[in-house]
């Protein structure tokens, strides 16, 4: 007798939080150039099959940057000083870029575009002289980071960054900047989309731990002895299951008034669950489910997968 084989899609969109709040500015650019490459083009991938249902987890922390980035309150130190005229950017600055602005595969990505494949080239002829490569090569280097980061369908659909990559080279500084609005407009769509999805019942959006921290140790640091028996813990022990009370209540807060409903489900940061972790989301009305993976619920049941 055959049976149907159910498969469930769960998405997990996690980044760390960045800013800084002594500055403001995010350390790095992650939730930015994943935002444009991944975020808005998965969402769109299953919007053009309604019939697909998925369900996409979201970090809390991850969505105020993602709001915030839409709504023009973040600025990272990539994204400063791609807006930084050619001009004006100091030898330390111009190290930065040479040292992160081929930060994507290059096999996959750079060596595919053959002017960004001729930059990185430069840059290894130059070594530690970054002196030596010319404000024209900055901006060029500018512009192509900021575009192959750009979601591939994206950047061939929207006819100002096609043409902006067919470009190749000579960019302008008012090039770099359209580029740049063009993420922000990207960035804009995001939580609007998946709202739209999850309110034609296409998509479910749930919730992690609002900074994503590993619940069961802040419940009780103890608990990691549960997995490695022998394992050296500090003394006096960390016990604060208030703070993972709160971890929990702050994602369930967030996520309404990002996503305008309660979650239904839980994902415990990293999959890490314990008895009082369960208890403490049974003891909350807003979740259906929780999850975590096989190898745990393997070590739970005591059998061997």
């Amino acid at each position: 007798m055959s049976h149907p084989l159910y498969v469930a899609f769960v998405w997990h969109l996690h980044q760390p939080y960045y800013r800084d709040e002594e500055t403001g500015e995010y350390t790095q650019p992650w939730v930015r150039l994943h935002a444009v490459k991944d975020y808005l083009h998965l969402a769109q991938v299953l919007a053009d099959y309604p019939a697909i249902r998925q369900t996409f987890n979201l970090v809390p922390c991850l969505v105020e940057q993602l709001y915030d980035y839409a709504h023009n309150q973040a600025m990272d130190r990539a994204q400063r000083l791609s807006r930084t005229p050619a001009t004006k950017l100091t030898v330390q600055e111009k190290a930065y870029l040479l040292s992160f602005f081929f930060s994507i595969s290059w096999e996959k990505v750079v060596r595919r575009q053959p002017h960004y494949w001729r930059l990185l080239r430069l840059k290894e002829e130059v070594g530690d002289q970054p002196g030596l490569l010319s404000t024209a090569y900055y901006r060029d280097l500018v512009a192509w980071f900021n575009l192959a980061w750009i979601d591939p369908a994206t950047r061939e659909r929207d006819r100002e960054l096609k043409a902006l990559v067919d470009k190749g080279s000579g960019y302008s500084h008012r090039d770099i900047e359209r580029i740049l609005q063009k993420q922000q407009e990207m960035m804009a769509e995001i939580i609007p989309l998946y709202r739209s999805l999850q309110a034609r019942g296409q998509m479910e959006i749930s919730t992690s731990p609002y900074f994503h921290p590993i619940l069961p140790l802040l419940i009780d640091n103890g608990s990691a002895r549960e997995a490695s028996p022998g394992l050296e813990l500090a003394n006096p022990g960390f016990v604060h299951p208030e703070d993972a009370a709160e971890q929990v209540r702050l994602a369930v807060e967030a996520h309404r008034r990002y996503f305008g409903e309660p979650p239904r489900g839980l994902w415990p940061s990293e999959g890490a669950v314990s008895q009082e972790l369960v208890d403490l989301v049974a003891s909350r009305t807003d979740f259906a489910w929780l999850a975590s993976d096989e190898g745990v619920l393997a070590r739970s049941l005591g059998i061997t997968i």
